[in-house]
């Protein structure tokens, strides 16, 4: 990462949009299975739907979309990582769910080298993501009401060169629950948060080609809602190869 875009890799648009690609460039999203698929997930069954078999339904619906609206000529397919063979895997990737995330590296993130992806410590049916500046480490946990009902998730966005093919991206939408990984996606597709969201990362990252940041996603009647990334309380980590890690954002306003 860091390295001045190639003539290949349009860097204006780049961080205009995350979705939109060289024209022609095919993209694989991946997104993982989900634990307990609907019956019609099975080749045998007569009504078989084979997206029903993936987890984080909601992020996925609207990254497809917005991906196939911003690259037209590119071929898009969406894979479980278990389908991610080395083909789909010199395209650019979009890894869609922290399951996703999970499946695709293991222990090693081959996908983004050198970027500082939240830790993931599994406790008992959920997760907390753990990040570091410096000597000080930080949990970030979804936050619940006294009726155990979801009102806070985390979500991340992160973004780095493809370790193996120079002008090709990986994007990495992740989150502690189905909403965290939604609300991320939605912060960068919603028209009347978009373009703040995306001039954001260009205040804050400049041109750089590998980022991260974990953000405070809020939910509302069980759906997530996008974030503003300028807003008090929401950006809780972000590292580039510029900025190096570091708690919250400078507030702009």
């Amino acid at each position: 990462g860091g390295s001045p875009a190639s003539g290949d890799k349009p860097s204006d648009e780049q961080h205009s949009s995350i979705w939109h690609f060289p024209d022609g460039d095919a993209v694989s999203i991946v997104c993982a299975d989900a634990p307990n698929p609907p019956p019609w997930a099975d080749p045998s069954h007569p009504n078989y739907t084979r997206h029903a078999r993936h987890a984080d339904l909601d992020a996925l619906i609207e990254v497809f979309g917005q991906v196939r609206a911003e690259n037209p000529e590119s071929l898009i397919r969406i894979l479980a990582p278990g389908e991610l063979s080395q083909d789909f895997t010199l395209n650019h990737l979009i890894i869609v769910g922290g399951a996703a995330w999970r499946e695709v590296h293991g222990t090693t993130p081959w996908f983004a080298q050198g970027v500082h992806l939240p830790a993931v410590e599994e406790t008992g049916e959920t997760y907390i993501f753990k990040c570091s500046v410096g000597e000080e480490e930080r949990q970030f946990e979804s936050l619940y009401d006294d009726n155990g009902v979801l009102e806070k998730d985390v979500g991340v966005l992160a973004r780095a060169d493809h370790p193996i093919i120079s002008n090709k991206t990986v994007t990495v939408l992740s989150g502690i629950t189905s909403r965290g990984v939604h609300g991320a996606a939605l912060g960068f597709i919603k028209p009347y948060i978009r373009e703040d969201n995306e001039n954001f990362l260009k205040d804050t990252f400049g041109n750089c080609d590998a980022f991260c940041i974990v953000m405070r996603i809020t939910v509302s009647n069980s759906a997530a809602l996008p974030p503003n990334l300028r807003g008090d309380d929401v950006c809780l980590y972000e590292w580039s190869t510029e900025t190096g890690a570091r708690w919250g954002a400078p507030k702009v306003r």
